[in-house]
């Protein structure tokens, strides 16, 4: 990320900036140290503070910008389906489908279709290949959405 983005998403966010600031200062005077790789995946890198929760400015969790996305697209995905019940799956009497197509699972999550695309391309989200067309086991598609309520539920 530039520091043009970062200045815009703190103009945006002013708890953003206030933590930014924080943490920048807290790195400056050795009060807190960055590794030097993500504490997700392992990877030796320049990781990013990630912060689950604004009013603890200090309890960062160090993750690559490959994991830093990916917590952040799973957070999107959480907070999307916070009180949205888009399809109607397991109710009495419903019929439920085996396989739902992109379009179904995407008006689900609530995300673009091409997100989850991308999400099965990189084995985020499990996807049955028919030809060239993409399917999801509902079953699969709940657990995921439980996964991440979970995790989220975690920190």
């Amino acid at each position: 990320m530039s520091d043009n983005e970062l200045r815009e998403r703190c103009a945006a966010d002013p708890d953003r900036a206030k933590v930014y600031t924080l943490l920048c200062s807290a790195l400056r005077t050795g009060e807190i140290t960055r590794p030097d790789k993500c504490s997700r995946c392992g990877v030796a890198c320049v990781p990013h503070g990630h912060h689950g929760d604004y009013s603890k400015p200090l309890d960062v969790v160090w993750l690559c910008p490959k994991c830093h996305g990916y917590v952040h697209r799973k957070a999107r995905v959480e907070k999307s389906l916070r009180g949205v019940g888009c399809l109607v799956v397991g109710q009495e009497g419903a019929m439920e489908p085996i396989l739902l197509k992109i379009d179904e699972v995407a008006k689900y999550i609530g995300l673009n279709h091409r997100t989850i695309r991308r999400m099965a391309d990189r084995g985020e989200l499990p996807v049955v290949r028919i030809g060239k067309s993409l399917r999801f086991k509902t079953e699969e598609v709940r657990k995921f959405v439980e996964d991440l309520r979970a995790e989220n539920a975690r920190g």
